[in-house]
C-alpha cells in the first residue's frame, strides 16, 4: 500500500513538471499562439494586483504610469513562478524517494537553484537532483533568450505607431492625419502608405499571438497605443474610399488584412465576434458623432462627396468588419481614450490636446 502511495506521488509530480515545461515551451519557444493556463493565471494575477494602483477612478496619466510597469512585470515574475511550481513539482518526487517531510521540499529548492546546500544522499535522488538543476538552467536560459526578442518586436511595432502619432497626434485622429496630409498636398502620398500598414499589420498579428504579452506593452506616450493606432488606420484608409471625392480604394486589401489581424489576435484572447457582420449591423460610432467629424473635414477644405447619408452607410459597411473586435482590444488592453476607438468619459486633471467630449 505505502509503496503505490508513493508510485502515485512520483507520477503526479512528474505529471506536474512536465506540465510546467509545457507551459514554458508553449510561451517561449513554440512560434504560434498557443494558450498556456498557467501563463495565463500569472498574468492574470498581476493584472488583477495592478487594478488597484491604476484604478479607473484615478488620473489617467498615474493609471497609465502603472499599467505600463504590468505586463514588464508579469514577464519577470513568470521565470520565478515557473522556478516555484518546478520545485513544489519535484517534492513529491524527492519523498517517493525517500526524502521525508519538508525534507524534500529543501532537496527540491537546493536541487533547482544549484546552491546544493541539501543532499540526501542516494543515488536515486541525486541523479533526480541533477535533471531538477539542469531544468532550472534551462528556464533562465529561456528567459534570457526572451527578453530580448520581445522588446526587438515591442521596437518594430512602436516604430510605425510613433511615426503616425507624428502625423495624426496624439491620441491618433484620422482627421488630423486626413487634414494633414490634405495641406501638405500628400493625400496621394498618404494612399501609397496602406502598403506599407499592411505589412505592419502582418508583423503584428504574428508577434501579438506568438508573444501574447506583446498586447499588453504600452508605447512610451501615454496617449498612444497600438490599438488606436490600428483603428486610426484602418478609419482613415474607409474614409479615403468612402467620403473623400474622388474615392481612392488603394487601401482595400489593407483594412482586409488589418481587420483579419485584430481577428486573430480576438480568437487568441477568447473573445466573441461575428465573423461574418452585415453592413447594416450597429456599430459602436454613433451617427451624429460621424457627422462632426465629416464637419471638420469640410471645413478644413477635403473635398468630400455630397451624399453624406451614403458615406455614412458606406464608411458603416466597412467599419462594422473590425467594431466590436476593436472595442474589446482597446478595453482588453486599457487603451487611452481615441475618436472613434473607446470614446468615453474618463477622469482626467491632465487632459491633451485633443480628448473626449
Amino acid at each position: 500500500m505505502l509503496l503505490a502511495i508513493h508510485i502515485i506521488a512520483a507520477v503526479f509530480g512528474i505529471c506536474f513538471v512536465f506540465g510546467v515545461l509545457a507551459s514554458a515551451i508553449r510561451t517561449v519557444v513554440v512560434p504560434r499562439g498557443e494558450s498556456s493556463l498557467f501563463t495565463r493565471a500569472v498574468f492574470a494575477v498581476v493584472i488583477f494586483a495592478f487594478k488597484i494602483p491604476a484604478n479607473e477612478k484615478r488620473p489617467y496619466l498615474v493609471r497609465d504610469k502603472w499599467l505600463a510597469r504590468q505586463a514588464p512585470t508579469a514577464l519577470v515574475l513568470l521565470p520565478f513562478a515557473w522556478s516555484i511550481a518546478v520545485i513544489i513539482s519535484f517534492w513529491p518526487i524527492y519523498w517517493a524517494f525517500g526524502a521525508p517531510g519538508w525534507d524534500g521540499l529543501v532537496v527540491s529548492a537546493s536541487s533547482l537553484t544549484t546552491l546544493g546546500f541539501e543532499r540526501h544522499g542516494t543515488v536515486i535522488v541525486d541523479l533526480t537532483s541533477a535533471l531538477e538543476a539542469l531544468i532550472g538552467l534551462g528556464l533562465v536560459a529561456l528567459m534570457i533568450s526572451f527578453l530580448p526578442t520581445i522588446y526587438s518586436r515591442f521596437a518594430e511595432r512602436e516604430q510605425s505607431v510613433v511615426q503616425l502619432s507624428l502625423l495624426a497626434g496624439a491620441p491618433p485622429d484620422p482627421v488630423v492625419l486626413l487634414t494633414r496630409a490634405w495641406d501638405a498636398n500628400a493625400i496621394d502620398t498618404l494612399q501609397l502608405e496602406w502598403r506599407d500598414w499592411e505589412t505592419w499589420f502582418v508583423d503584428l498579428g504574428e508577434a501579438h499571438t506568438s508573444f501574447p504579452a506583446l498586447n499588453f506593452f504600452r508605447s512610451q506616450e501615454p496617449y498612444i497605443s497600438w490599438v488606436t493606432t490600428a483603428g486610426v488606420v484602418l478609419d482613415t484608409a474607409a474614409l479615403s474610399m468612402c467620403a473623400l471625392e474622388p474615392p481612392n480604394r488603394k487601401g482595400a486589401l489593407m483594412m482586409r488584412t488589418g481587420f483579419d489581424t485584430l481577428r486573430q489576435v480576438a480568437d487568441f484572447f477568447d473573445i466573441e465576434y461575428d465573423p461574418d457582420p452585415a453592413p447594416g449591423d450597429p456599430i459602436s460610432v454613433r451617427h451624429d458623432r460621424f457627422e462632426e467629424l465629416l464637419d471638420e473635414l469640410e471645413s478644413a477644405g477635403l473635398p468630400l462627396r455630397s451624399d453624406r447619408d451614403a458615406i455614412w452607410k458606406d464608411w458603416a459597411g466597412w467599419r462594422v468588419n473590425y467594431d466590436s473586435v476593436l472595442i474589446a482590444l482597446a478595453e482588453l488592453t486599457d487603451a487611452p481614450p481615441a475618436r472613434l476607438v473607446n470614446e468615453k468619459v474618463v477622469n482626467t486633471d491632465d487632459a491633451p490636446v485633443w480628448w473626449i467630449r
